[in-house]
C-alpha cells in the first residue's frame, strides 16, 4: 500500500527516475512472513521487490525472499492496512478496497466444499478489514465481481473500474478537499491531473548484466537479454526474454531492475554494453538476477503404464515402473536416472545426462528388457512372442533458440525373439544404427514435467558394418502434452507413430 509522495518525478535525474525505492516514494507496502505469520511493512528498498512480495498469493506463488524472510501477500493478516498509513504520518487517507463482497443471502451462497473453504477465507479477511474501514477519510470500492482473482491479464479493465468508482465519489472528494482547505493551505494542483504515467518515457538501456546462478545459467540468460542493450526498454521488449528464461525450467525467479551503471560491470564476463542515448548523462544498466530452482538431490517416482492394440488381433498390457534419479553429480544440471519395469515385463534402463556448456549436452544410456506379447485372433489359437533386447548408445545434443533441440547419436542393439509356434531357439542378432532427431520442448522439467509440451521427429538407419546382421531405416515421431493438477500433481499423455522405409525385397531388412 502506498501513502502520499513528496518527490517530484520530473526533478529526478534520468537514471534515478528508474531506481525507485520505497524511501523515495514514501511508500509502505504490506506483506506477511510465511513462517512466523508476522505483519511486515516494506518501507525501504526496491519497490519492485516489495510489490512482488505483497502480490504473492499463498498457494499460487512460492513465497518471495527478501533478506532472511520469506513473504506472501499481506492480505492474510491485514487486507486494508489503513493503520499503517496513519503510523507512517498520513493525516488524510483515501483507501481503495478491492476485496470480494460477502454473500448477502442464502441464494448467493454455494454449499459445495470448495465454496465453503472460500467463504471461510472471506470471513477471516472481513474480520481484519472491518475495523480498518472506520480509519479512512474516504473509502472507494470498485465493482470487480466479474474479474477472477488470478486475472493477471485484466489490468486495464480493472483500472478502468477503479477510475469509474473514483469518479462516482467526486462529490465526497470535493467535500474532503473543502474540509482540508479549511484546516490548512492546499498544495498547487498539477496542470494535468492523472497524466504522470503518460508522461514517462522509456529508459534507454546502455548495458545488461546477469548475476546469480552458475556460469552456464548466466550464459543462458544473457543470450535473450543481451540484445536489449542499446535500445529503449519497453514492456513488450522485456517480456520476451523473461518468458524465454523462465521457459528453460531452471529458475524459480528471474528478477529485473534498472540501476545506475557502475565500473565493475565493465569487467564482468556476463555484461553487454552499448552506447548511451543522445542527451543521457547517466547510463541505465538492466540488472538480471537469477534464482535457480532448488532440485531435490534424490527423487523416487512410481508409475503405471497401460498399452493396448485392437486390429486383426488384440493384445494389452499393464506395467509397473519405478524410477530413481540422483541430481547434480558432476555439476548443476547433470543427473543419473534409472528405471525398473515390473509386472508383465522386466526391464532396466539407466542413463546419464551431462550439460556441456550453455548449448550442448551428452547423454549415455544402457537398457535391458525381457518382454512378451500375446496375440489372440477370433477362431485361432493365440500366439505368444517372447523377446529380449540389450541396447547401449550415446547422444550429443544442441539446444536451438528457445525450445528447439537437435540430437545426433549412435545406438547398438542386441536382440532375439521367439514364437511359441517354433521349437528351435532363435539366435541373437546385432545391429548398429545412427540416429538424428529434431524437436521442440517447452516442458518445465525433463524428468518430472508438470506443464508444457514436447514433440520430436527421429530418423534411424542401420550402419553398413560387416559385423551386423540386419539393415533397416525408419522414421518415428512422438508428442507429450503435460497439464498441472494442483501444486504437486500433473497429467501427461504420450502419442507416438512411425513408418518403416526398409527395402524388404532383398531379404536384408529387419
Amino acid at each position: 500500500m502506498r501513502t502520499a509522495s513528496s518527490t517530484s518525478w520530473s526533478s529526478m535525474s534520468p537514471a534515478a527516475k528508474w531506481a525507485r525505492t520505497a524511501e523515495r516514494l514514501r511508500a509502505g507496502i504490506w506483506a506477511a512472513g510465511v513462517i512466523t505469520g508476522e505483519e511486515v511493512i516494506l518501507a525501504a528498498g526496491a519497490v519492485s521487490d516489495a510489490m512482488r512480495a505483497s502480490m504473492t498469493i499463498p498457494g499460487l506463488f512460492a513465497p518471495y525472499r527478501i533478506g532472511d524472510r520469506y513473504l506472501v501477500d499481506g492480505g492474510v493478516v491485514n487486507n486494508l492496512p489503513i493503520n499503517v498509513a496513519r503510523e507512517m504520518g498520513a493525516d488524510i487517507v483515501i483507501a481503495v478496497e478491492v476485496g470480494e463482497p460477502m454473500p448477502t443471502s442464502l441464494e448467493h451462497l454455494s454449499r459445495s466444499p470448495f465454496a465453503s473453504i472460500d467463504q471461510a477465507t472471506k470471513i477471516l479477511i472481513e474480520a481484519n478489514i472491518r475495523p480498518q474501514r472506520e480509519l479512512a477519510d474516504l473509502l472507494i470500492t470498485p465493482e470487480l465481481s466479474s474479474y477472477a482473482r488470478v486475472g493477471f491479464s485484466d489490468g486495464s479493465g480493472i483500472m478502468q473500474r477503479g477510475e469509474e468508482a473514483a469518479r462516482r465519489m467526486l462529490p465526497e472528494l470535493r467535500q474532503l478537499a473543502d474540509r482540508i482547505a479549511g484546516e490548512r493551505p492546499l498544495q498547487p494542483r498539477h496542470p494535468a491531473p492523472g497524466s504522470y504515467a503518460t508522461e514517462l518515457d522509456y529508459p534507454f538501456i546502455t548495458g545488461v548484466r546477469v548475476e546469480g546462478g552458475s556460469e552456464i545459467e548466466r550464459d543462458l540468460a544473457l543470450r535473450p537479454f543481451g540484445p536489449l542493450a542499446g535500445a529503449e526498454l519497453t514492456p513488450d521488449a522485456l517480456l520476451r526474454p523473461v518468458e524465454e528464461t523462465y521457459g528453460l525450467g531452471q529458475f524459480d525467479l528471474v528478477k529485473t531492475q534498472i540501476i545506475v551503471e557502475d565500473g565493475r560491470a565493465a569487467n564482468d564476463a556476463h555484461y553487454v554494453r552499448a552506447g548511451r542515448a543522445p542527451g543521457e548523462s547517466d547510463g541505465h544498466t538492466l540488472l538480471v538476477t537469477l534464482v535457480p530452482r532448488i532440485v531435490s538431490r534424490n527423487t523416487l517416482r512410481i508409475g503405471l503404464r497401460y498399452a493396448g492394440m485392437i486390429a486383426g488381433s488384440a493384445h494389452s498390457k499393464m506395467v509397473l515402473t519405478q524410477n530413481l534419479t540422483v541430481n547434480d553429480i558432476t555439476g548443476r544440471g547433470s543427473y543419473w536416472s534409472t528405471d525398473v519395469a515390473l509386472v508383465n515385463t522386466f526391464g532396466v534402463a539407466t542413463s546419464y545426462f551431462q550439460p556441456l556448456g550453455a548449448n550442448f549436452y551428452l547423454k549415455l544410456h544402457l537398457s535391458f528388457i525381457v518382454d512378451s506379447d500375446s496375440y489372440a485372433q477370433v477362431g485361432k489359437v493365440g500366439t505368444v512372442v517372447q523377446y529380449q533386447e540389450l541396447v547401449a548408445g550415446a547422444n550429443l545434443g544442441l539446444l536451438l533458440s528457445r525450445y528447439g533441440e537437435l540430437r545426433v547419436g549412435y545406438r547398438y542393439s542386441l536382440f532375439r525373439s521367439q514364437l511359441t509356434d517354433l521349437e528351435e531357439e532363435q539366435k541373437w542378432a546385432g545391429v548398429s544404427s545412427a540416429v538424428v532427431a529434431v524437436g521442440v520442448d517447452s516442458r518445465d522439467s525433463r524428468l518430472f514435467p508438470r506443464r508444457g509440451t514436447a514433440a520430436e521427429i527421429q530418423y534411424q538407419a542401420a550402419l553398413p558394418l560387416a559385423s551386423d546382421d540386419l539393415r533397416f531405416q525408419r522414421l518415428e515421431w512422438r508428442g507429450e502434452p503435460h497439464l498441472p493438477l494442483g501444486r504437486r500433481a500433473s497429467f501427461g499423455a504420450l502419442f507416438a507413430g512411425g513408418t518403416d522405409f526398409t527395402d524388404r525385397s532383398s531379404g536384408a531388412g529387419v
